[in-house]
């Protein structure tokens, strides 16, 4: 065991009762023999403390209590971490089987490497469909595509004790993009290795933040990207949004137009028209 590094992972939960003992089962599931888990609860009032509870003597370390957010929760866990390698699962999201060793086994291949990225999947809780994310190159260019059309998968990240030494801890005024922001600061100095292995899946429901609150979202990214970038990579980018957004958007419309439903009631569209007139 002693030639198989340790690796502290870190969930952020609040009131997350209902995703929180898949994530924890994910990881303990995952078998890995120097694993430090700890959970950051911010105060759950809903049935988390039970959960965690149940799996109390497999945890480094538990906590419940108020935090001022999902950074300040992760930054408090990763300030007791112990491990060679870390990363951070949020209570709806959970690691796939064998992820931890892959992410070992990637380290060892890249022993310069700052960080490792994998592939990882999106589940849509409505209609059960799961879309899979391929890791790409990362380096401060790429990290600028990400606001549009790719994907870092938060939970399929790890990344190495000194990156998190020399490059943390999150920015806690962020609330979205803290991950893409930690991403860019580790991309300055260390280099990313990948593997293609799928690490994680990450739930997609209508509470999520991510979901539930798009445009802030949006705006975080857009800000992390313009301090470390400057402004005309920053506006480029924020073109782009707006043109995927349009196109979305005429799409949409011309769904809608394409129905049963809108050819059906034509003749009451005109009729009304003619009343107005």
């Amino acid at each position: 065991m002693n030639n198989i590094p340790k690796i502290t992972i870190v969930t952020p939960s609040f009131n997350q009762g209902r995703f929180l003992e898949r994530t924890i089962t994910s990881v303990l599931n995952q078998n890995y023999p120097n694993l430090e888990y700890l959970i950051i609860d911010g105060g759950s009032e809903d049935n988390s403390v039970e959960i965690i509870k149940r799996y109390e003597k497999h945890l480094t370390y538990w906590v419940n209590e108020p935090d001022r957010g999902q950074s300040h929760a992760i930054n408090k866990g990763f300030a007791r971490a112990t491990g060679e390698i870390f990363g951070w699962l949020n209570s709806d999201d959970y690691y796939e089987s064998g992820s931890l060793m892959a992410v070992v086994e990637a380290f060892q291949a890249n022993p310069n490497a700052g960080a490792v990225i994998g592939a990882g999947g999106m589940l849509y809780e409505e209609t059960g469909e799961v879309t899979v994310y391929q890791p790409f190159p990362v380096t401060l260019e790429t990290l600028c595509q990400t606001l549009v059309d790719r994907f870092i998968m938060q939970p399929s990240c790890f990344f190495t004790r000194r990156a998190w030494q020399e490059c943390g801890p999150l920015d806690e005024n962020l609330h979205f993009a803290m991950d893409t922001d930690l991403w860019f600061r580790i991309a300055q100095k260390f280099s990313f290795a990948m593997t293609l292995k799928n690490l994680s899946t990450s739930v997609v429901h209508p509470d999520a933040k991510t979901t539930a609150r798009a445009a802030e979202s949006y705006a975080d990214g857009f800000l992390v990207v313009l301090k470390y970038m400057g402004q005309r990579i920053a506006r480029d980018q924020l073109i782009a949004i707006f043109e995927k957004l349009l196109v979305a958007k005429e799409r949409e419309v011309a769904a809608i137009r394409s129905s049963l439903s809108w050819k059906v009631t034509s003749p009451l569209r005109a009729f009304h028209r003619r009343l107005k007139h």
